[in-house]
């Protein structure tokens, strides 16, 4: 009896776990107030150094963990945007002149 419990409450934990500790995929496209796409915009993770840039279709995709809040979209000549994550796995954004 005792083992099982044992093997049950290692079993709750490990799940435990593994659910706080998944990433998962944002995509999505950043366009100018034309809606042109915008090549090169730095998409990045409020605080912290991670990140990517957009192709040239203005597309990208970056891997979240759960403690991550915020993404923050700039680009030179645009006034930066922050857009929050919450449950989202798609976030389009305009960028506007700066």
């Amino acid at each position: 009896m005792k083992k099982n419990l044992i093997v049950i409450a290692i079993m709750v934990l490990a799940s435990v776990v593994i659910s706080f500790t998944q990433t998962r995929l944002i995509t999505g496209t950043v366009q100018d107030e034309e809606g042109n796409p915008l090549q090169g915009v730095s998409v990045t993770l409020k605080n912290n150094l991670s990140g990517t840039k957009t192709d040239k279709k203005g597309s990208y995709s970056i891997q979240v963990n759960p403690e991550d809040k915020s993404l923050i979209f700039s680009l030179s000549g645009y006034k930066p945007v922050e857009e929050k994550i919450s449950v989202r796995t798609l976030i389009n954004v305009t960028l506007i002149a700066s």
